[in-house]
């Protein structure tokens, strides 16, 4: 059963790292692109179970911690469930 899921980790982190080059490779320039328009993006690092988060404006901090705090929620269930 864990050979089972290690699998499907190592194929899901396979799988997102071609999923993000794939969307650079094609959209790396992109063929409507404006020249002033206003992008923001922000940034999160888990470092165990603390977020970091960062960005370019207050609001994408603010998104990336929401979903840092809901990352650290998913990690602590999951803690207290494979305790069992």
């Amino acid at each position: 059963m864990y050979e089972i899921l290690a699998m499907v980790g190592i194929l899901l982190i396979f799988a997102g790292i071609v999923s993000i080059f794939s969307y650079v490779f094609f959209n790396a320039y992109p063929k409507n692109a404006q020249k002033n328009a206003n992008v923001s993006a922000a940034g999160l690092i888990m470092i165990g179970p603390i977020p970091i988060a960062f960005g370019t404006s207050p609001s994408m901090v603010v998104v990336a911690e929401i979903l840092g705090i809901v990352i650290l929620i998913i990690m602590v269930i999951f803690f207290f469930l494979a305790r069992r």
